[in-house]
């Protein structure tokens, strides 16, 4: 046998029969088992698991994560031992398959699989994580810890081995999240008070009240952790990202910044590490430093093979989607800096999904630079999309309220060009006159405030 798929499960029954459907493929290409262990459930989790497997074993639920893990792995025959949970569907085994079947899988003892969190239902809001998943089945192979359980594996390790989809965090209900909550909870209090100075328990106590917005011990405990780890002379990746993380959560800036420059000193390639640097500068008004971090942050994500996230195992990457909000930052810092050429030099190459978020910044600097006549060239690089139309003539409308009045005839002459109602609103701010019926079907068909103006012509 050389795989061994290996899963722990209790009242599943919402994602288990499509996690072992993705299974399906990967089984029938690999000499592999499926070992399910069931901790209590009482749905249909066990009737789904025997359609896909006679191997089901049964313990008793006994607050120990890792003494579950244990028993789950003592029942696995396979040369590789592949640990899921009941929420990960496999998206991509391409990497595995010719792992197990070429000599790399005997250069290496474990590897990582790639994590996507889903958040949203169109999957287009999740998170990365990279996850010691497989590992080859020696004797003393073993999790420790009651909670969070850990590994104890052995290097070196292969990188992203295989995908999976997480869907848990997208349908879990109040109720179950809850009862989650507590049991973690108690767990972590339980094992933190046998042992207070345990930094990975301090740490994962802090992770869990985050969880419970109880940010005050959720700070103590993480930064607890974090000095534990530091007079060990080691610190994981994780604690630091998540600590950093937090400081930026609960405005915690000045902490944030000495946090990441320390870090930096021994690691110039961590994506996460390089935004949250320059989210906090720029809350603490250092906005050169902050346009430059978010600039390496930005280069490090185009350029990703080279980072801390893509060769450490250790790593997250919850600024995965923050590119654009990163650009944001960049423009509005250029803004506060009066770097008005900055803003508008590579202003073609600007999204209109960032552009919609800064209309305001840009707008008022090509206004600063006498550059008006631009303003029509974005508008035409949008036309045809009724909602981004109005985003850029509610944004225009704010910077009118700005301008000098003895400014505003260049925006009305740029604006009446616009072939719609707004353009001839403009036409008549410049002095057109037209009749009444022509006013009053423009009144009723248009809803935005700034059509109330042709009240007054």
């Amino acid at each position: 046998m050389l795989l061994s798929i290996v899963m722990m499960v209790k009242n599943e029954e919402r994602y288990l029969d499509k996690t072992l459907e993705s299974l399906k493929p990967l089984m029938r290409e690999i000499d592999s088992e499926l070992i399910i262990l069931d901790t209590g459930s009482e749905d249909s989790t066990v009737e789904i698991a025997k359609k896909y497997t006679d191997k089901i074993f049964f313990a008793n639920w006994n607050n120990d994560f890792g003494q579950m893990r244990n028993i789950s792995i003592s029942h696995a025959s396979g040369e590789w031992i592949l640990i899921l949970d009941a929420d990960e569907q496999l998206t991509n085994y391409d990497k595995l398959k010719e792992f197990l079947n070429s000599n790399l899988c005997e250069k290496y003892n474990s590897a990582t699989i790639t994590l996507k969190n889903i958040f949203s239902e169109d999957e287009e809001r999740y998170s990365v994580d990279p996850l010691l998943r497989l590992f080859k089945n020696y004797n003393g192979f073993r999790y420790e810890g009651a909670i969070h359980e850990q590994p104890i594996f052995k290097s070196p390790t292969y990188n992203d081995i295989a995908r999976f989809n997480h869907y848990g965090y997208l349908f879990e209900d109040e109720e179950v999240r809850q009862l989650k909550e507590s049991r973690n909870k108690a767990i972590l209090l339980r094992e933190i008070e046998k042992n207070p100075n345990n930094p990975y328990i301090n740490y994962q106590l802090g992770k869990q009240y985050i969880i419970s917005k109880n940010y005050e011990d959720a700070l103590f405990y993480m930064e607890k952790g974090y000095k534990i780890y530091e007079k060990n002379k080691y610190i994981p990746l994780f604690v630091t990202l998540d600590l950093a993380n937090l400081y930026v959560d609960l405005s915690e800036f000045d902490k944030c910044e000495n946090l990441c420059i320390k870090y930096i000193k021994n690691d110039d390639r961590n994506i996460d590490i390089y935004y949250y640097l320059a989210t906090s500068q720029k809350q603490l008004n250092k906005y050169k430093k902050s346009i430059e971090n978010y600039k390496r942050y930005l280069y490090l994500t185009e350029n990703f093979d080279i980072t801390t996230q893509a060769n450490n195992t250790e790593c997250n990457y919850d600024t995965l989607l923050n590119k654009e909000k990163a650009i944001i930052n960049i423009i509005d810092n250029y803004y506060k800096l009066e770097m008005y050429e900055d803003i508008t030099k590579d202003i073609d190459e600007i999204s209109i999904s960032v552009l919609e978020e800064a209309y305001l910044v840009i707008f008022m600097s090509l206004y600063k630079l006498n550059k008006e006549d631009k303003i029509i060239e974005l508008f035409n690089k949008i036309s045809g999309s009724k909602s981004q139309e109005n985003k850029f003539k509610v944004a225009i409308e704010s910077i009118l309220n700005r301008v000098k009045e003895n400014d505003k005839p260049k925006f009305y002459k740029i604006l009446s060009t616009i072939d719609d109602n707004y353009g001839i609103l403009n036409k008549i701010r410049l002095g057109l006159n037209l009749n009444e019926e022509t006013y009053n079907e423009i009144l009723i068909k248009e809803k935005e405030v700034y059509f109330s103006e042709i009240l007054y012509y």
